[in-house]
């Protein structure tokens, strides 16, 4: 009987496969980024992963870039506890990495300006603008996972508790991680200000969808990257989603 092939990404990494894991990486940072700006457009809450970074923002009257940025330096730091001598010295690298995904949601929104389905269809027009933003966000995080170069803090997270916790599954802990992530800024926003900030029925729907919505999107893209030549030989498992 025939060894089971591994990942793609598993294979030697030589010159054309790491400019394929590079495209990929990319890829799926633009869906990401381009579903997080027609989430904004939409209006109705922040997403999960920024809405513990733009509560504290608002408490202690910082830049939420300087906001997002310790968030994701704390993220990092849970994954060198979670890990320990597991933790990849590469994967310091990934906030300045995060800075790509920055500069694609800049690009995007200057391009879409302040599109928006509001002024012509009202509250269901926001409600499609968040349900399509929710499916790129899902897609493009499961296509750069893929490319197994360097996570985003929040899903390094992910990945880390995964490494501790193999029987998990990643749409259940990031559901877990998003829905902690949004009780601490309610909780940090009623304690201090007495009034919730940029968590809204958007913020909910979307702890609700998008990890759901990844594993299904990973077992789209796992066979169409085998198709395209991403994987050696064809019949591998795909990575636990």
């Amino acid at each position: 009987m025939s060894r089971p092939a591994k990942p793609w990404h598993n294979h030697p990494v030589t010159p054309k496969r790491f400019l394929s894991k590079i495209a990929v990486y990319l890829t799926g940072l633009f869906l990401l980024a381009l579903g997080t700006v027609l989430s904004i457009n939409a209006e109705l809450g922040i997403s999960p992963v920024n809405a513990l970074p733009y509560a504290t923002s608002i408490v202690l009257g910082t830049e939420m870039g300087i906001s997002l940025t310790a968030f994701f330096i704390a993220c990092m730091l849970l994954q060198v506890v979670l890990l320990g001598r597991r933790f990849r010295p590469v994967d310091l690298c990934q906030v300045p990495f995060s800075f790509v995904l920055g500069y694609f949601i800049q690009g995007i929104s200057l391009f879409m300006g302040d599109f928006s389905l509001k002024a012509a269809l009202g509250y269901p027009g926001q409600l499609v603008m968040l349900l399509c933003g929710m499916f790129l966000v899902a897609s493009g995080i499961a296509v750069y996972i893929e490319a197994a170069l360097i996570s985003l803090p929040p899903e390094g997270l992910v990945l880390a508790i995964l490494e501790r916790r193999p029987a998990s599954m990643f749409g259940r802990v990031k559901i877990g991680l998003d829905s902690i992530l949004v009780l601490l800024a309610v909780a940090v926003s009623l304690a201090f200000t007495g009034t919730l900030h940029g968590v809204r029925e958007g913020t909910v729907i979307s702890i609700l969808l998008v990890g759901r919505l990844i594993p299904m999107f990973r077992g789209m893209f796992v066979p169409l990257l085998c198709k395209i030549g991403f994987r050696a030989t064809s019949g591998g498992p795909s990575p636990r989603p």
